[in-house]
């Protein structure tokens, strides 16, 4: 005889919050301008933000006249810089990147930044060694075409630890597939 285990799913919202999740910048990739940023590149620039306890800012296409959201954590991983914003809703041009990003229309993620620190790699590319962020952008073309935009929140459910950031991204994809899953939901 089979036996089953249950378990309790708390699911505390399924409001839309506009939180997000994206690398905004893949160390393994040669961009359209010819750069690569090498791992560490963001090292300094993200101990600067954090001693500011704030973030570079989030603006819709590099138009600083169009601020669309905050970020809330910023973080070099293995791949990149993986990061995690949420969008203004109570914004127009926030619920507007909202629905694009929400349907896939847009998911491209862009870094503008001060070059600190550049070589020439032998391959004649510039490698990318220090920089410093101003701001991320929401983008519909990214210069780094692995820089996107991996994961948009339609519900949330509780963390009551604080929790690595990659390992967060990670378990809200895993969780969205397995409502899908079971019974086709999406929340």
């Amino acid at each position: 005889m089979k036996q089953h285990q249950t378990s309790e799913f708390c699911l505390k919202s399924i409001e839309e919050d506009g939180v997000f999740y994206g690398y905004a910048s893949v160390f393994d990739c040669i961009d359209f301008q010819n750069d690569q940023v090498i791992p560490g590149a963001f090292s300094k620039s993200l101990d600067a933000w954090r001693a500011k306890t704030a973030w570079p800012k989030m603006l819709w296409q590099h138009d600083h006249h169009h601020p669309i959201g905050q970020w809330l954590d910023m973080q070099e991983d293995e791949v990149g810089l993986l990061v995690k914003g949420q969008l203004l809703l109570d914004v127009r041009k926030g619920r507007e990147a909202y629905a694009l990003l929400k349907r896939n229309v847009v998911n491209g993620l862009s870094i503008g930044f001060s070059l600190e620190k550049a070589a020439l790699s032998p391959k004649g590319h510039q490698l990318l060694q220090e920089v410093h962020l101003h701001e991320v952008s929401l983008v519909t073309f990214a210069a780094n075409p692995k820089a996107k935009v991996e994961w948009v929140k339609h519900w949330d459910f509780p963390i009551s630890a604080p929790i690595d950031l990659a390992i967060e991204c990670r378990l809200a994809k895993m969780v969205e597939n397995l409502c899908e899953r079971i019974g086709g939901l999406r929340l």
